[in-house]
């Protein structure tokens, strides 16, 4: 019997953007798009439109204060959240 590998999902270090106090928001492509309930590759296109993606090794990360300026300023509306219904 041959040992399984253990699969390591590395996730970005944010931490390095923060500086002195200075609270911005990142998100990747995934979780920047369920934040603005839409699927990732609206969020993708949004995203490098406003010039707010920064690349991090292998990551693509968003910085969101920027991506939200872009969407107030071309007058972009976030979809609102639908509820999804119960079957039966």
């Amino acid at each position: 019997m041959g040992r399984k590998k253990k699969q390591v999902i590395l996730k970005p270090e944010l931490d390095g953007y923060i500086e002195n106090g200075n609270k911005k928001r990142y998100a990747t492509y995934q979780s920047g798009a369920e934040q603005y309930g839409v699927g990732p590759w609206t969020f993708a296109e949004w995203a490098k439109k406003a010039g707010a993606t920064i690349n991090q090794r292998k990551w693509i990360i968003v910085d969101l204060d920027i991506l939200d300026e872009y969407l107030e300023r071309e007058n972009i509306k976030k979809p609102k959240r639908r509820k999804r219904h119960a079957k039966g």
